[in-house]
Protein backbone atom coordinates (compact mmCIF):
# COMPACT_ATOMS: atom_id res chain seq x y z
CA UNK A 1 0.00 0.00 0.00
CA UNK A 2 1.28 3.57 -0.42
CA UNK A 3 0.18 5.52 2.44
CA UNK A 4 0.70 9.00 0.29
CA UNK A 5 -2.05 7.70 -1.04
CA UNK A 6 -5.43 8.83 0.08
CA UNK A 7 -9.45 8.64 -0.76
CA UNK A 8 -11.96 11.15 -0.68
CA UNK A 9 -15.42 9.65 0.48
CA UNK A 10 -19.06 10.41 0.77
CA UNK A 11 -22.50 10.67 -0.26
CA UNK A 12 -24.09 12.46 -3.25
CA UNK A 13 -23.65 16.66 -2.66
CA UNK A 14 -21.38 16.19 0.28
CA UNK A 15 -19.21 18.30 -1.65
CA UNK A 16 -16.25 15.88 -2.61
CA UNK A 17 -15.06 17.50 -5.82
CA UNK A 18 -14.90 21.19 -3.67
CA UNK A 19 -12.90 20.04 -0.65
CA UNK A 20 -10.83 18.48 -3.54
CA UNK A 21 -10.18 21.75 -5.40
CA UNK A 22 -9.59 23.41 -1.82
CA UNK A 23 -7.09 20.93 -0.64
CA UNK A 24 -5.27 21.31 -4.41
CA UNK A 25 -5.08 25.10 -3.53
CA UNK A 26 -4.24 25.54 0.02
CA UNK A 27 -2.19 22.48 0.95
CA UNK A 28 0.96 22.10 -0.79
CA UNK A 29 2.21 18.75 -2.61
CA UNK A 30 -1.02 17.19 -2.77
CA UNK A 31 -2.41 15.98 -6.27
CA UNK A 32 -5.77 15.00 -8.03
CA UNK A 33 -4.62 12.97 -10.66
CA UNK A 34 -6.89 11.95 -13.62
CA UNK A 35 -7.44 8.20 -14.18
CA UNK A 36 -8.71 6.71 -17.63
CA UNK A 37 -11.55 4.28 -15.60
CA UNK A 38 -15.07 6.03 -16.28
CA UNK A 39 -17.97 5.10 -14.85
CA UNK A 40 -20.10 2.93 -17.11
CA UNK A 41 -23.48 4.95 -17.57
CA UNK A 42 -25.27 1.97 -19.05
CA UNK A 43 -28.07 2.70 -16.25
CA UNK A 44 -28.21 6.37 -16.70
CA UNK A 45 -27.52 9.49 -18.36
CA UNK A 46 -27.45 10.35 -21.63
CA UNK A 47 -27.13 6.72 -23.32
CA UNK A 48 -29.38 5.13 -20.32
CA UNK A 49 -30.43 1.32 -21.53
CA UNK A 50 -33.90 1.56 -19.78
CA UNK A 51 -34.94 -0.13 -17.14
CA UNK A 52 -32.68 -0.67 -14.15
CA UNK A 53 -31.22 -4.14 -13.20
CA UNK A 54 -29.34 -3.05 -9.44
CA UNK A 55 -27.10 -6.38 -9.32
CA UNK A 56 -25.87 -5.39 -12.59
CA UNK A 57 -25.11 -1.75 -12.39
CA UNK A 58 -23.23 -3.07 -8.85
CA UNK A 59 -21.03 -5.41 -10.26
CA UNK A 60 -20.45 -2.64 -12.71
CA UNK A 61 -19.60 -0.30 -9.88
CA UNK A 62 -17.60 -3.05 -8.18
CA UNK A 63 -15.13 -3.50 -11.23
CA UNK A 64 -15.16 -0.03 -11.66
CA UNK A 65 -13.60 1.04 -8.47
CA UNK A 66 -11.22 -2.22 -8.67
CA UNK A 67 -9.86 -0.40 -11.68
CA UNK A 68 -9.70 2.75 -10.08
CA UNK A 69 -7.55 1.66 -7.77
CA UNK A 70 -5.08 -0.19 -9.48
CA UNK A 71 -4.78 3.79 -11.31
CA UNK A 72 -4.37 5.51 -8.23
CA UNK A 73 -1.89 2.72 -6.93
CA UNK A 74 0.38 3.51 -9.56
CA UNK A 75 0.43 6.83 -9.62
CA UNK A 76 1.10 7.03 -6.27
CA UNK A 77 4.23 4.67 -6.69
CA UNK A 78 5.34 6.92 -9.23
CA UNK A 79 5.37 10.60 -6.83
CA UNK A 80 5.96 8.94 -3.50
CA UNK A 81 6.86 12.53 -2.57
CA UNK A 82 3.38 13.88 -3.49
CA UNK A 83 0.00 13.12 -1.51
CA UNK A 84 -2.58 11.79 -4.01
CA UNK A 85 -6.20 12.22 -3.48
CA UNK A 86 -8.10 9.70 -4.93
CA UNK A 87 -11.89 10.19 -5.73
CA UNK A 88 -14.00 7.26 -4.29
CA UNK A 89 -12.64 3.60 -2.88
CA UNK A 90 -13.77 0.16 -2.38
CA UNK A 91 -15.58 1.16 0.88
CA UNK A 92 -17.97 3.81 -1.40
CA UNK A 93 -18.59 0.23 -3.45
CA UNK A 94 -19.25 -1.59 0.16
CA UNK A 95 -21.76 1.18 1.10
CA UNK A 96 -23.62 1.72 -1.65
CA UNK A 97 -24.33 -2.06 -2.19
CA UNK A 98 -25.32 -1.97 1.27
CA UNK A 99 -27.71 0.67 0.27
CA UNK A 100 -28.97 -0.92 -2.87
CA UNK A 101 -29.89 -3.87 -0.25
CA UNK A 102 -31.44 -1.48 2.61
CA UNK A 103 -34.00 -0.37 -0.23
CA UNK A 104 -34.82 -3.39 -1.52
CA UNK A 105 -33.08 -3.38 -5.11
CA UNK A 106 -30.34 -6.18 -4.78
CA UNK A 107 -30.80 -9.48 -2.45
CA UNK A 108 -28.78 -10.37 0.65
CA UNK A 109 -27.35 -13.02 -1.92
CA UNK A 110 -26.65 -10.70 -4.76
CA UNK A 111 -24.53 -8.68 -2.18
CA UNK A 112 -22.83 -11.67 -1.22
CA UNK A 113 -22.21 -12.45 -4.90
CA UNK A 114 -20.93 -9.38 -5.51
CA UNK A 115 -18.43 -9.26 -2.86
CA UNK A 116 -16.98 -12.92 -3.22
CA UNK A 117 -16.82 -13.78 -6.90
CA UNK A 118 -15.52 -10.23 -8.00
CA UNK A 119 -13.00 -10.16 -5.25
CA UNK A 120 -10.26 -11.12 -7.56
CA UNK A 121 -10.11 -7.71 -9.33
CA UNK A 122 -9.05 -5.84 -5.95
CA UNK A 123 -5.63 -4.87 -4.83
CA UNK A 124 -6.23 -6.50 -1.69
CA UNK A 125 -4.51 -3.97 0.88
CA UNK A 126 -6.89 -1.24 -0.14
CA UNK A 127 -9.72 -2.70 1.54
CA UNK A 128 -8.67 -0.78 4.20
CA UNK A 129 -7.89 2.73 2.86
CA UNK A 130 -6.69 6.52 4.40
CA UNK A 131 -9.79 8.27 3.77
CA UNK A 132 -11.58 11.51 4.57
CA UNK A 133 -15.16 11.21 4.79
CA UNK A 134 -17.60 14.23 3.84
CA UNK A 135 -21.03 13.73 5.19
CA UNK A 136 -22.81 17.16 6.41
CA UNK A 137 -26.29 16.94 7.35
CA UNK A 138 -29.33 16.12 4.57
CA UNK A 139 -30.25 19.82 4.58
CA UNK A 140 -26.88 20.46 3.07
CA UNK A 141 -26.96 17.66 0.99
CA UNK A 142 -30.39 18.78 -0.32
CA UNK A 143 -29.15 22.06 -0.93
CA UNK A 144 -26.03 21.02 -3.22
CA UNK A 145 -27.93 18.69 -4.99
CA UNK A 146 -30.56 21.05 -6.11
CA UNK A 147 -27.89 23.83 -6.66
CA UNK A 148 -26.16 21.27 -9.52
CA UNK A 149 -29.16 20.62 -11.31
CA UNK A 150 -29.95 24.21 -11.58
CA UNK A 151 -26.80 25.18 -12.67
CA UNK A 152 -25.73 22.33 -14.93
CA UNK A 153 -28.54 20.41 -15.87
CA UNK A 154 -26.58 17.44 -15.12
CA UNK A 155 -27.18 14.75 -11.73
CA UNK A 156 -25.63 11.21 -11.10
CA UNK A 157 -27.25 8.09 -10.37
CA UNK A 158 -30.52 8.08 -7.73
CA UNK A 159 -29.89 11.73 -6.72
CA UNK A 160 -33.94 12.15 -7.34
CA UNK A 161 -34.44 9.55 -4.73
CA UNK A 162 -33.91 11.10 -1.20
CA UNK A 163 -34.28 7.75 0.17
CA UNK A 164 -31.26 6.54 -1.97
CA UNK A 165 -28.97 10.04 -0.59
CA UNK A 166 -30.21 9.67 3.13
CA UNK A 167 -29.80 6.10 3.14
CA UNK A 168 -26.08 6.39 1.38
CA UNK A 169 -25.67 9.29 4.48
CA UNK A 170 -26.13 7.30 7.30
CA UNK A 171 -24.29 4.47 6.14
CA UNK A 172 -21.43 6.67 5.82
CA UNK A 173 -21.99 8.19 9.80
CA UNK A 174 -21.66 4.55 10.77
CA UNK A 175 -17.77 5.38 9.90
CA UNK A 176 -17.28 7.87 12.03
CA UNK A 177 -14.40 6.84 14.66
CA UNK A 178 -12.67 4.60 12.29
CA UNK A 179 -8.98 4.18 12.24
CA UNK A 180 -7.14 5.57 9.30
CA UNK A 181 -10.31 8.31 8.42
CA UNK A 182 -10.71 11.91 9.03
CA UNK A 183 -14.62 12.17 9.00
CA UNK A 184 -15.92 15.59 8.29
CA UNK A 185 -19.72 16.38 8.96
CA UNK A 186 -19.81 20.52 8.95
CA UNK A 187 -20.11 22.83 5.57
CA UNK A 188 -16.81 24.29 4.15
CA UNK A 189 -15.37 26.84 2.16
CA UNK A 190 -11.88 27.87 1.06
CA UNK A 191 -11.44 30.26 3.91
CA UNK A 192 -12.07 27.78 6.61
CA UNK A 193 -8.84 27.76 7.47
CA UNK A 194 -9.42 25.70 10.59
CA UNK A 195 -10.49 22.93 9.02
CA UNK A 196 -7.39 23.18 6.23
CA UNK A 197 -5.30 22.81 8.73
CA UNK A 198 -6.67 20.21 10.09
CA UNK A 199 -7.09 18.15 6.87
CA UNK A 200 -3.33 19.14 6.35
CA UNK A 201 -1.62 17.88 9.99
CA UNK A 202 -4.46 14.87 9.47
CA UNK A 203 -2.47 14.29 5.99
CA UNK A 204 0.43 14.50 7.08
CA UNK A 205 0.66 12.44 10.56
CA UNK A 206 -2.16 9.48 9.68
CA UNK A 207 -1.08 6.23 9.44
Amino acid sequence: MNDNLIFISGPQGAGKTTLIKIILEKIPNTMSPKIKTKSPQYYWGEYSMGEINYFHRQALKYAQRASEIYEYHIIAAKFPERIILGDRCMIDEEIYRQVNLDLGWITAEQKEEIGTKLNILLLKEYLDPKIIIINPPMEILSKHLEKRRKETGWEKFGEKNMKFVEGSRKRFSELKGRKRTLYIEEEFNSEDYSLIKKIGDWMLNSN
